[in-house]
């Protein structure tokens, strides 16, 4: 769930509608239309409902809290840096920080397997399934049709929103791109689309913004080495212990021919990288 405000009951009863249970929700920046706070049902509402874990950038998690009179419950909303990883069945969300709309900003990138897909438990023929090899991006405030979060705001930097969106450049080109506003008669776009038509993206280029290296999972698409998997894809390592064989949680990052051997990131919670 990502920025979870305003009709929490609404959102949890559509939820259920798709038989879907709701167990994590990220926000991707602090601004109470997004987190809630200043008078908006958000984060405070939703942990109060419990079950449900929240996570935000750091850099925007303190204002969240101070917002939704949080200060004393500081552990109940987790923190979240560039590259950090949130488990989402299979596979894990990848979380991209792109300051400029807020100095906590983030972006989740799912990386495709294939084909994308808002359920996997239904039955054949009830679901539209759509080819993808570029993978999903959340952008929030970030990026949206064919412009950009604001930058005149207190908390606002307009150089950092530039290095943003140049960041965002060098994802797959056709990465769908869902934003946190419907600003536009098409409520989605691609990376491809925005880097022909959104002047504030172009504007990153023209001024050579320097763009920071996007985690390795958002790099890469496609199956890589001999078994079926794809970076940013979850999966189990059987690990010896005392009693057994137990699974340790991980994701795919990329496959090395030298060693023949795949680089993975364990998930938070399963030990060292």
């Amino acid at each position: 769930l990502v920025d979870a405000a305003w009709d929490l009951d609404a959102i949890f009863n559509f939820a259920k509608s798709l038989k879907v249970r709701i167990t994590t929700a990220v926000y991707t920046h602090c601004h109470a239309d997004h987190a809630g706070g200043r008078g908006v049902p958000g984060c405070a509402e939703l942990l109060k409902l419990g079950g449900v874990e929240a996570w935000a950038g750091e850099l925007d998690a303190e204002q969240i809290r101070q917002q939704n009179n949080l200060q004393g419950q500081r552990d109940q909303l987790r923190e979240l840096r560039d590259g950090d990883l949130v488990a989402l069945d299979s596979l894990a969300l990848h979380v991209v920080h792109t300051p400029g709309h807020t100095p906590g900003s983030i972006c989740l990138y799912l990386p495709a397997v294939g084909q994308l897909t808002p359920r996997a438990d239904v039955k054949p023929g009830e679901e539209i399934l759509i080819p993808s090899k570029g993978g999903l991006l959340i952008s929030g405030d970030t990026l949206f049709v064919g412009s950009a979060g604001r930058t005149d705001l207190v908390e606002s930097n307009h150089g950092h929103m530039l290095e943003s969106l140049a960041r965002l450049t060098k994802l797959a080109p056709d990465t769908l791109v869902l934003p946190g506003h419907n600003y536009d008669p098409l409520a989605y776009t691609t990376i491809d689309m925005e880097k022909l038509g959104n002047c504030v993206m172009a504007s990153s280029t023209e001024k050579r913004a320097i763009a920071r290296p996007l985690p390795p999972c958002c790099i890469c698409a496609g199956l890589i080495g001999p078994l079926p998997v794809a970076p940013g894809q979850r999966v189990e390592i059987l690990e010896s212990a005392p009693d057994g064989e137990a699974p340790v949680l991980a994701v795919v990052e990329t496959w090395l021919e030298e060693s023949e051997a795949y680089r993975v990131r364990l998930l938070p919670g399963q030990g060292q990288r």
